[in-house]
C-alpha cells in the first residue's frame, strides 16, 4: 500500500510537473493505519476452539527439563528459571536467575542454558526439554547463524547438548509450564545472580503435585496448527 502511494506521487511529480507535497507522509501513514485496522478487526472473527492442556511425563528412564524466561519490557529487567523432574513427575532440582536488562528471547535462552548445565552436572543420560517460547524453538531448530547478541548463549546451548547422550526439545503451552514460570519469577526476587533449589518452594511443590495428578487446563486456540 505504501509503495503504491509513493509510486502515484512520483508519477504526479514527473508527468504533472508538481512538487513533492508534505501530505505524502500523512497519506502514507493514514493508509497504513487503515490497513492495520482492517487486518486486526478481521482477526477478531477468527474461530477459537477450546482445548485442554496438561503437563506430560517424560518417557521411561528419561528426565524432563521445563524452563522459562521473561523480561519486563523488551529489553527490560529479566529473570529466568526452570526445574527437572523424573519420569514419575517428581522433583529433582530447580533453579532461578536474576539476569538484568535484556530481551525476552535472551531470557529464554538463559533459562535453557542454565537448565542444560544443571542436567550435565547431575549426569542425566536422557533429557526431554520443554519451553513455551515457540520463537526459541524455531531459532534452535532452524539453526540460525545470525543471532547477534544471542550468539554466546546459543553456542553454550549447543555445546551443552553434546554432553547429554539423549535429548529432545519441544514447545509446550504455558499452561503446561506453570512450575517453570513460577521459578522464573522468583529470579526477580533473588539477592544473588543464580540459585539452585534442592527442594521446591511451597508454591512450586503444589504445582508439581497438580501436574503429577494430570490436572487439565483450558486453553483457547485459533486453529489446529496451534496445537503442539
Amino acid at each position: 500500500m505504501a509503495v503504491w502511494i509513493l509510486w502515484l506521487h512520483r508519477n504526479r511529480i514527473v508527468f504533472g510537473n508538481t512538487g513533492l507535497q508534505r501530505s505524502l507522509l500523512d497519506e502514507t501513514l493514514a493508509r497504513a493505519a487503515e490497513v492495520a485496522y482492517l487486518v486486526s478487526n478481521g482477526n477478531q472473527n477468527t474461530i477459537r476452539n477450546k482445548i485442554q492442556v496438561k503437563w506430560l511425563n517424560p518417557p521411561s528412564n528419561w528426565f524432563k527439563l521445563n524452563s522459562d524466561g521473561s523480561a519486563r519490557g523488551n529489553p527490560g529487567l529479566a529473570c529466568s528459571g526452570g526445574l527437572i523432574r523424573n519420569e514419575k513427575g517428581e522433583w529433582v532440582k530447580g533453579y532461578a536467575r536474576a539476569i538484568g536488562i535484556t530481551s525476552s528471547v535472551a531470557a529464554e535462552f538463559w533459562a535453557l542454558r542454565d537448565g542444560i548445565r544443571l542436567c550435565i552436572a547431575l549426569k542425566l543420560p536422557a533429557v526431554e526439554i520443554e519451553l513455551d517460547a515457540k520463537v526459541v524453538i524455531d531459532l534452535v531448530r532452524n539453526e540460525s547463524n545470525n543471532l547477534n547478541s544471542l550468539d554466546a548463549l546459543v553456542a553454550d546451548y549447543k555445546e551443552g547438548l553434546k554432553k547429554i547422550l539423549n535429548v529432545s526439545i519441544w514447545h509446550c503451552f504455558r499452561e503446561a509450564n506453570k512450575c517453570a514460570d513460577n521459578l522464573a519469577k522468583r529470579g526477580a526476587l533473588l539477592d544473588q545472580d543464580f540459585v539452585v533449589f534442592t527442594h521446591p518452594p511451597s508454591e512450586v511443590e503444589l504445582l508439581i503435585r497438580l501436574d503429577a495428578m494430570g490436572t487439565m487446563y483450558d486453553r483457547f486456540v485459533t486453529s489446529s496448527s496451534e496445537v503442539f
